[in-house]
């Protein structure tokens, strides 16, 4: 077997444990050297993706201590930051002779499936055929690739990240509604799995339209702006639409852990409705958990000034965010609803 074959073969259509397969009779070889499938991005496997050269983008392993040794095959748990999947490494290849990848990196290979089960609708898998299938290295020949907790950290604990003025690129998922709204400058937030950083330009928004769920790949340069770590872009790819987003974590705080990060709190109040900006403008808002107040800033860009000022208790969703002129950087920490559904009103 040589990748690149063109081949002729007779057999019998069979499946086994949901994969389709032709149980073989004969093998002619017609050619060699033809050009193979370039891989599909996809963002799930399933029946469409069986049999075919499929490429997952931004992932990471759930558990590095899954990577098979040497000569040993293994399944593989991989996740989007949402989703969670299986990667077949089979000992036939190369690829359990390399060394597991750390953080995100994108994956290709075969669409495969093993379900027992009737109906076989579960079970999907993806097998990369060899190393190159494991893609680390930094796209389209940009700047070093990091995931985004790892530019985010601050081991110092000074509030400032360690990777200020590092250029770098990233991958992960749009998260919210484009913060500047025009055609020369954008602001929005990408989470991975690793964490979430907001990604700004003011001068250019690359012809990019931003979408809640698309999968972005960013390039820039690390740098903070009133506490807020962010990347300063110097270019953004979209890679894919439709992505699964994170689901609001329950917080009673809002602090460094919040930032960039989708955030829930339940049961508050205002503090005094006639802050809610009217529509088109943009306003901070006190809200309360009856002992602490925080603040909710509410971006005109969003829909959320055009609503109603919401009467008594509710909960409230949204982008964690801080806007600290002081140093050091810890305090000025806000939640920021991205849309009218951020704001819960029927509380059971």
């Amino acid at each position: 077997v040589v990748e690149g074959d063109s081949v002729h073969v007779w057999g019998t259509i069979g499946q086994f444990n949901g994969l389709t397969q032709i149980d073989l009779d004969t093998v002619i070889l017609a050619s060699s050297g033809n050009m193979a499938n370039t891989p599909m991005v996809v963002t799930m496997l399933d029946e469409s993706t069986e049999s075919e050269v499929v490429r997952m983008n931004g992932v990471s392993l759930v558990d590095p201590t899954q990577w098979p040794v040497a000569g040993s095959s293994a399944n593989v748990d991989i996740t989007d930051g949402a989703n969670t999947f299986t990667v077949r490494i089979d000992s036939d290849t190369d690829v359990d002779g390399m060394a597991a990848p750390a953080g995100m990196f994108d994956i290709a290979g075969i669409g495969g499936q093993f379900d027992r089960d009737t109906p076989a609708d579960s079970g999907y898998q993806l097998l990369p055929r060899y190393m190159a299938d494991v893609i680390t290295a930094p796209i389209m020949g940009g700047p070093a690739y990091y995931p985004i907790g790892t530019v985010t950290a601050d081991s110092n604990s000074d509030f400032i990240p360690d990777s200020i003025g590092v250029e770098c690129e990233l991958r992960g998922v749009v998260h919210g509604v484009d913060m500047q709204g025009n055609a020369n400058n954008i602001a929005f937030t990408m989470i991975d799995p690793t964490g979430g950083i907001a990604a700004v330009n003011f001068g250019s928004a690359f012809g990019y339209t931003v979408m809640e769920g698309d999968s972005v790949v960013a390039w820039g340069t690390i740098g903070q702006f009133n506490g807020l770590t962010q990347i300063d872009l110097d270019t953004v790819i979209m890679v894919s639409s439709g992505n699964t987003v994170q689901t609001p974590t329950v917080v009673t705080a809002l602090d460094e852990s919040t930032e960039s990060e989708v955030v829930r709190m339940n049961n508050v109040s205002l503090v005094t409705p006639a802050q809610w900006p009217a529509s088109g403008s943009s306003g901070n808002v006190d809200i309360t958990d009856g002992t602490n107040t925080f603040t909710v800033r509410i971006d005109s860009d969003t829909d959320v000034d055009g609503m109603p000022a919401p009467v008594g208790m509710f909960d409230i969703a949204g982008i964690g965010g801080q806007f600290d002129r002081d140093t050091p950087a810890d305090s000025g920490y806000q939640l920021l609803p991205r849309y009218m559904a951020d704001v819960i009103t029927t509380v059971i």
